[in-house]
């Protein structure tokens, strides 16, 4: 399988796409119409699924940037464009425009036409949620939101409604009143995730702070605050818990490796000889749960005391960032790390010294790597670039295997234990695959 470029804009990127839920070959795009200074944002219409494309942007307000689109699921040729100069809208496809009021007040991030109402449209916005319905003014539907400079707005088939939003606070959150009030779906602004390896309904999240859930996630706690990476479990004793957090203490911030011995409930700061800021990947040796390694800006450190102490382990390694180290749950001291913009480096001797493994990997940004633990010799590795790539021999030779994925830039990746099934996480969404024996 290979990509093509589709021919719309040969300039600046595209901002919104709106699809036509009945004529799928129909596609809207939100793009620059220009080059350097003369780039302004308008709207582009494709009736061959995106081979070919032209400006429908009659009656839309020259010299006025656009900032979103949204399409009319019930009447697909109905769609509103929000413009520094207000709310426009077509109803023969994008043939014309003509302006319908002057918006929210302030620039509308992103747009959503109620699927089941026509004539109520949601707008997020620095200010948070607007709501437009049945040809009244804007009005602000903010209740219960913990911060109200929204990215991103969803709504469902029942029209319930999830609004994505920025910075402190951020997070999900959810309405099911059309956005009357609103509460968190979940802990906010998460970066790691990991579970008890004994019970499969405790999770730990991090983000903001150590997230807990005993309840398979339908409900969470903060155990501690502060700035939260990578959260690694003890496979054999989950009472341990390793997580890298950004903390304030007396006597100064510390970032660094925090450890729970009671399943997070309380945290002491370890990681002495860590030296390079911050720790943003953790792995537990499966076969040694004393042995961790951590990884900090260029450097690989090891610990064989349980998280106390550190040293560097780097020998053959070039000194890049380094972006992910994963450890073979059967094999002891064979570990692998990813170097961008070098590929991936194996270790047999517990990180004393690394050779590169990347015939048939593009030595490119490795943001990933999984081993599968039914085979270890079977790894994935992946990057935001070239997609994802397998071996069968330990790290001797790789192929791609990308087929059906529609992005290459991919962020996570994990093996089904009992199936030996393969989950990447996209900016397109989760993605599987699984391989005969």
């Amino acid at each position: 399988m290979s990509w093509t470029a589709l021919p719309i804009i040969k300039t600046a990127g595209v901002d919104d796409i709106a699809i036509d839920p009945q004529k799928t070959s129909t596609l809207y795009a939100l793009a620059c119409g220009g080059s350097g200074d003369n780039c302004s944002r308008t709207v582009f219409k494709s009736t061959d699924g995106g081979e070919s494309w032209s400006a429908a942007n009659s009656g839309l307000p020259a010299g006025w940037e656009l900032s979103a689109l949204a399409i009319d699921k019930l009447h697909p040729s109905t769609l509103y464009a929000a413009s520094s100069a207000g709310l426009f809208q077509t109803t023969d496809g994008g043939s014309t425009w003509s302006p319908v009021d002057a918006g929210p007040t302030l620039v509308v991030n992103h747009m959503v036409v109620d699927p089941r109402d026509s004539s109520t449209i949601y707008a997020a916005t620095a200010g948070g949620v607007f709501r437009r319905s049945g040809g009244a003014n804007w009005s602000a539907f903010n209740a219960g939101l913990t911060a109200t400079d929204i990215a991103g707005i969803v709504v469902d088939r029942q029209s319930t409604l999830y609004a994505v939003t920025y910075f402190q606070n951020s997070g999900i959150a959810k309405s099911t009143d059309g956005g009357a009030s609103w509460s968190a779906s979940g802990p906010a602004s998460l970066r790691s995730l990991a579970a008890d390896p004994q019970d499969s309904s405790t999770l730990y999240a991090g983000g903001a702070g150590v997230f807990k859930s005993t309840d398979g996630g339908a409900n969470w706690r903060m155990v501690i605050s502060g700035f939260t990476g990578p959260i690694a479990v003890d496979p054999r004793n989950p009472g341990i818990v390793y997580a890298a957090i950004f903390t304030s203490l007396p006597g100064g911030n510390v970032a660094g490796i925090s450890k729970s011995t009671d399943r997070g409930e309380t945290w002491t700061p370890v990681g002495s000889g860590i030296h390079t800021f911050p720790v943003h990947d953790l792995a537990i040796d499966p076969q040694d749960p004393r042995t961790l390694y951590a990884l900090a800006g260029d450097r690989i450190y090891k610990s064989t005391d349980g998280g106390l102490t550190f040293s560097e382990s780097n020998t053959g390694l070039p000194r890049d960032f380094a972006a992910v180290v994963a450890v073979d749950p059967r094999i002891a001291g064979t570990v692998y790390v990813g170097i961008w913009g070098n590929g991936l480096f194996k270790s047999t001797d517990g990180g004393a010294s690394w050779s590169a493994m990347n015939t048939g990997l593009p030595a490119d940004i490795v943001t990933a790597v999984a081993i599968d633990p039914r085979s270890p010799a079977t790894l994935y590795a992946a990057g935001s670039g070239p997609g994802v790539f397998r071996t069968t021999d330990g790290g001797a030779s790789w192929h791609a295997v990308n087929s059906g994925l529609n992005t290459r830039s991919v962020k996570a990746l994990a093996v089904d234990p009992n199936t030996g099934t393969v989950y990447a996480g996209t900016a397109s969404g989760v993605f599987s695959v699984t391989f005969g024996e």
